[in-house]
Formats: structure tokens, C-alpha cells, sequence
């Protein structure tokens, strides 16, 4: 089992799927694991692409341990994996809440990332669900059944159910209620004001049907700020990847294009 030993000592896993080109690096979503990008890696083309998935600490096969979830902290977990994986530079994909920890670490790393892909993303700027909301998702901790009747309003209807609990929900059961708490928290942190120093290409996606993700928001709050982005709206909800992996696939492979050696 790959793992990579951050800088205080948490074991970090990541697969590396292989391939020739490109690398990409995975960020999967709150409450979930690298599970969500199952149908992705699958699709696309190890000979244009070398594909990385991550489980966060606390989340999937990572270890658990009771601190550690700082902004700081994910980011040196990250480049901890990037080493361990020998990789100089790469683009980094994300989604949901990870775009946050995503783009903090490309504040901390900027050496490390040529471009990023951002899916309905949470902005920099502080941002929680209501208290009530965060309550309720936080008493979940460990119900699976319980989550999966909110966690499948994430996706269109389209979505099979058990798609929804293979790729995401499955996760939930083994994720520890104060990781779920913890990372809640850092989402609230605000580091809107250095957005300017991200200089990569960056694509950003909006799910038009997404409603806890509005596309203004995203626009306003998540593509503006940033000096060198392309903001889209797709036909899709919260999860994109899983929604309709075809496009994409489709919209990755075009915006990576750009980075092919």
C-alpha cells in the first residue's frame, strides 16, 4: 500500500496509476475518498497522462490521527506525496471543498503546479454551511444509510444508487466525526486576499443544477479573483465527476492539453 510520511509522521496514501505523461493530481471530496475518481483514471489515457490519487489525512486509507487538520498541514502532506512520487511539477484537480485545500497549497508550493482544475469549488474566502446543517451532517459520523439521504441530492437524478455509495458514501462510515469537524473548520478560514498570487492556468467548472455551489457564487467568488482562469457552466450537479465522467474527461484532457511536454 503506497504511502507517503508527512512532517509530523502521518502515513499519506496515494495510488499512482502510472503513464508517460503529464501527471495529474487527484483531490477528492469532504467526507469522501480517492474512491470519487475511480471512472476517471479509468477513462483516461496513461499514454498522454501519470495519474495520482490522494486520500486526505483522516479520510480512506490515510491514517487518522487527532490533529494535523491546518491548511499548512494538508499542504505538506501533499508535497510529501509529490516527492514520495517523484513528481516535479503536476496539475492539480479538485472539487468541492478541496479546492480550497488545494489552492493553499499551490500558495505554499507554487514551484510544484503548472495548472489547476477546479469543480464547483469552495471559495477562499470563509465559507461554512449553517451551524444547523453542519449539526446535523456531524451527528452522521459513522451512518452510512443516514448520509446517503443527503449525500444523494449531490447528484443528478441519473445517478444510480449504487454508484452513489460506491464512489462516495461507502467512505463516510470510516471517517472519524472529529475529522469531519476538523476540516468543517478549516473551510472557514479566509485566504481570499493572495488569490492574486496564483499566476497558473486555471479552468474552473461550475455544475449548473448544483445548489449549495450556486454559479454566481462560483464565478464571483472563485474564477474573478483569480488572474489567468476560464470559467464554464456544465449540465451537471455538485458531483461532476461521477455525474457524467465522459465530459469530463473531455474537459480535462482539453484544458491538460496545454501542459503536454
Amino acid at each position: 500500500m503506497p504511502t507517503a510520511t508527512s512532517s509530523d509522521g502521518a502515513k499519506i496514501y496515494y495510488e499512482d496509476f502510472g503513464g508517460a505523461g503529464v501527471p495529474l493530481v487527484f483531490f477528492h471530496v469532504w467526507g469522501g475518498s480517492s474512491t470519487l475518481w475511480d471512472d476517471v483514471v479509468n477513462q483516461l489515457d496513461r499514454d498522454v497522462w501519470r495519474l495520482i490519487t490522494i486520500d486526505y489525512r483522516g479520510h480512506g486509507r490515510s491514517d487518522k490521527p487527532m490533529s494535523g487538520y491546518t491548511l499548512d498541514q494538508f499542504s505538506d502532506d501533499v508535497v510529501c506525496v509529490l516527492d514520495a512520487a517523484d513528481i516535479d511539477k503536476c496539475v492539480f484537480v479538485g472539487i468541492s471543498m478541496s479546492c480550497k485545500f488545494m489552492q493553499y497549497c499551490i500558495l505554499n508550493a507554487p514551484q510544484r503546479v503548472m495548472g489547476q482544475m477546479i469543480i464547483n469549488a469552495a471559495p477562499a474566502s470563509s465559507f461554512s454551511p449553517p451551524e444547523a446543517v453542519k449539526a446535523k451532517w456531524l451527528a452522521l459520523a459513522g451512518d452510512e444509510n443516514a448520509w446517503f439521504e443527503d449525500a444523494k441530492n449531490l447528484f443528478l437524478d441519473s445517478v444510480p444508487e449504487d454508484v452513489i455509495r460506491r464512489k462516495y458514501v461507502s467512505s463516510w462510515s470510516d471517517i472519524p466525526q472529529h475529522v469531519l469537524k476538523a476540516t468543517f473548520d478549516m473551510a472557514a478560514l479566509d485566504f481570499s486576499d493572495r488569490l492574486h498570487e496564483i499566476l497558473v492556468p486555471s479552468l474552473c467548472v461550475s455544475g449548473r443544477f448544483d445548489v449549495g455551489f450556486p454559479t454566481e457564487m462560483q464565478k464571483n467568488l472563485v474564477a474573478k479573483p483569480l488572474k489567468n482562469s476560464t470559467f464554464i457552466v456544465v449540465d451537471t450537479n455538485h458531483m461532476f465527476p461521477i455525474d457524467n465522467p465522459d465530459l469530463f474527461c473531455l474537459l480535462l484532457s482539453s484544458f491538460g492539453s496545454a501542459f503536454r511536454r
